[in-house]
Parts: structure tokens; sequence; C-alpha cells
């Protein structure tokens, strides 16, 4: 089930209301929020401070495991791009003669910049793998973002 599906509203009076405080507490964790913020959040709305402790920790591990799994498709996807261009630099270079040098020379680097793009994708992978808590960003910003935004 989306976050979407499971954060739906409904009307009451002039006032929107969430379905469950523990529900929108989950989805600010999802989002990036700070912990001490939801906490504050859960706790304003009627949840003990242990329980909403265990719901924070409970949230945290979960978006942690998403995070993870964004960096091991990022890591597969970087070792992917630097495999190929690693085969296409052999490919490239392997045949050539003295003549053709100059023009192998803008494939070779155009190549190599791909390369290192795989690379990218492989570190990064490997900061959501190893350190998922680092992350501030929201996980739909994770899965989506690449090298190009900022």
């Amino acid at each position: 089930m989306t976050l979407r599906g499971q954060f739906k509203k409904k009307r009451q009076g002039d006032d929107m209301v969430a379905k469950s405080p523990t529900l929108e507490a989950r989805a600010r964790i999802i989002w990036g929020e700070s912990s001490l913020s939801v906490h504050d959040f859960l706790t304003s709305n009627g949840l003990s401070a242990a329980e909403a402790d265990s719901r924070i920790i409970e949230y945290q591990h979960e978006r942690n495991a998403e995070i993870r799994k964004i960096g091991i498709r990022s890591i597969l996807i970087g070792l992917l791009v630097a495999s190929l261009t690693i085969l296409a630099m052999y490919l490239v270079l392997w045949p050539l003669d003295r003549g053709s040098i100059a023009y192998a020379n803008r494939g070779v680097a155009a190549v190599a910049c791909v390369g290192l793009y795989g690379l990218w994708k492989v570190g990064i992978g490997s900061v959501y793998l190893i350190w998922p808590q680092s992350v501030r960003k929201s996980v739909p910003d994770i899965g989506e973002s690449d090298i190009f935004d900022k």
C-alpha cells in the first residue's frame, strides 16, 4: 500500500484532519522530518513518551530499510555502467592503429565520462547502504534523485 493510500484525509467542519496521528508520524519520518518534531507531534496527540519513542524507532528502521534498497539498486546500476564502460574502452582501444588515435581520444573521453557516472552511482549507493541514517532527503526524493539533481 502506498503512503498516499494510507494517509487519506476526511473533512470535519472546516479543518482537514488526518485519519491517525501514527500514520502521519510515519509519513513525517519517511519524508525525512526530525525525530524530535515527530515525537512532539505524537505526544501532543495523546501517545505516551515511551510509545512515541518505540513508534519512531520502528518508522526509522522502515525508512533505513528503504534507503538501503535504493542503495543496493544504485550500486548495481553503477557496477553495470562501469563494467559496460570498461568493455567499450577495450573494444574501442584494442584495434586502433596509430593513424586513428586522434579520433579515438574523443570517443574514449566520452566513454570515460559515462564510466565516471557509474562510479558515482556506486559511491552514492554505498553511502545509502552503509549509512542510511545520514540521508536527510525524503525517501521518494532519494529514489528519483541522480547526479544531475541539486
